[in-house]
């Protein structure tokens, strides 16, 4: 049996979490990769993926880049087809953007972003401009930041999986195999949504419940990049409580530069927070990089080679995953 349903599953929105504050978020929704060498050959294309806007559950425009998925290549290591496609959803630092995804990120000595490069290996990508950020900031509104902002930028993101379940139901991707790689601030905001994903309970369409539709439990790794411990009302520690509880299913990688001091000591406690353990090394780690350079600059410097590190634990909790796709419509709902 999937350990994971042997772990107890919240209410959907829980009211209130341990510290007694309420959720201010009400989610709102609707309806064999190789590390980066020199020796890779890289795609020659100039695909830069399709720009799209999702609705978020009040209205609010979020701009994104969508990368679809593709099955063959020189390096797609994935010959089941489009649906059994993993996907990562890529989320920008502090004042940034999605262009540091899909313009600024190049690969030293390559001209492949990272997202081109995950794209070009089989992954299905998105990167999106979170809101009040890049394209996601409309003309007339302040860009000053509330409480209630960050609230609803973890509710963005149950719109974003709405839509990535739509490319899912077309068998464009496998929604099973979702990753998110968040820099610093957002690393809160992606944690609070993996909590929320894993807390939701699956349909009522089987009388054995390990073998009901699920509605989450979908986010099987978190990448966060010289990670802030909070952001608003959101705690780190908090939502990594509970989703350590839920590993193996879920893996976690942090990333920090050591010679950063503060960024380091972060990443090591939100690391502890986990509760990372010697039996799931492969599911659990911090990865300390011999440098001083912090979030998206940990990308600029050659000799870091940042997305080694990126990729191959992607490969191994995300890639390599043999999770079919299915139907994630109830079966009450079905023909």
């Amino acid at each position: 049996m999937n350990r994971f349903h042997r772990h107890p599953v919240g209410r959907l929105i829980p009211p209130k979490d341990s510290r007694g504050f309420r959720w201010t978020f009400r989610l709102a929704v609707c309806g064999l990769l190789a590390l980066v060498t020199p020796g890779i050959s890289f795609a020659d294309d100039d695909y830069a993926g399709e720009a799209k806007t999702i609705n978020a559950s009040d209205g609010w425009p979020l701009a994104c880049t969508y990368y679809v998925a593709k099955s063959t290549g020189t390096n797609v290591a994935r010959n089941d087809g489009d649906k059994n496609a993993p996907v990562v959803l890529l989320l920008h630092g502090e004042k940034g953007s999605r262009l540091f995804w899909d313009k600024t990120s190049a690969i030293p000595g390559t001209k492949l972003t990272f997202a081109k490069l995950l794209h070009d290996r089989g992954y299905a990508v998105l990167t999106i401009d979170m809101r009040k950020h890049g394209e996601s900031q409309p003309e007339g509104v302040e860009p000053k930041f509330t409480v209630n902002d960050y609230a609803m930028m973890v509710a963005d993101l149950a719109s974003v999986k709405e839509f990535l379940l739509q490319e899912h139901q077309a068998e464009r991707l496998n929604i099973r195999k979702f990753a998110i790689v968040a820099l610093d601030i957002m690393a809160p905001i992606a944690c609070a949504y993996a909590e929320y994903d894993w807390r939701r309970l699956p349909y009522d369409d089987h009388p054995i419940p390990a073998m009901a539709t699920p509605r989450g439990q979908d986010v099987r790794a978190l990448v966060l990049i010289s990670p802030e411990t909070s952001i608003g009302r959101y705690k780190i520690a908090s939502s990594l409580k509970y989703l350590g509880s839920c590993t193996p299913n879920i893996s976690f990688l942090t990333v920090s530069g050591s010679q950063d001091r503060s960024g380091n000591a972060k990443a090591e406690l939100t690391l502890k927070s986990f509760g990372a353990r010697p039996d799931f090394e492969d599911h659990v780690r911090h990865q300390s990089i011999d440098t001083n350079e912090k979030s998206d600059k940990l990308f600029a410097n050659p000799s870091i080679k940042v997305e080694n590190y990126l990729v191959d634990f992607l490969k191994k909790n995300v890639l390599d995953l043999k999770i079919e796709w299915q139907d994630r419509r109830s079966r009450l709902d079905r023909e």
